[in-house]
């Protein structure tokens, strides 16, 4: 892998979907071991106004999660911001093991995913599987 991303695990936090007025079902990163989370928010089409993304923090990946202060970003608009992305870092040694994103959308189908990537972790990966990824290729 490039240097640049060397020791990084990439985790799908909301794997692309069209959220229509209800919360997406996010996915509890698990960032024991690693020192720096990055969440990374793509958005595509959105119909309307998404009020806010913010990240949560728990011990248990299932329940419990508590609103990490100073991690809300707010007032996404519709059509204005079709196909930006937007990202939320943290050091995860000041939190809980598990981070969960949350997304509060508008009325409108918007399309939304979120990737974590972890940084500075105790092991380096050695291949794609814990990469996170299916696949990777490298050209030097």
């Amino acid at each position: 892998m490039p240097q640049e991303i060397q020791g990084a695990k990439f985790v799908t936090a909301l794997a692309p979907i069209s959220i229509n007025g209800t919360a997406a079902t996010t996915i509890a990163v698990d960032c024991a071991g690693y020192e720096t989370a990055t969440f990374i928010f793509q958005f595509g089409t959105i119909a309307a106004d998404t009020e806010s993304l913010k990240l949560t923090t728990s011990d248990a990946s299932g329940s419990g999660y508590s609103d990490i202060a100073g991690t809300t970003l707010t007032n996404f608009t519709a059509s204005t911001d079709n196909g930006k992305q937007s990202a939320i870092t943290v050091d995860v040694r000041k939190q809980k093991r598990y981070i969960k994103p949350v997304i509060d959308p508008g009325a409108g189908a918007t399309l939304v995913a979120c990737i974590a990537v972890l940084t500075r972790g105790d092991v380096s990966p050695v291949d794609a599987t814990t990469y996170g990824l299916k696949q990777t290729l490298v050209i030097v």
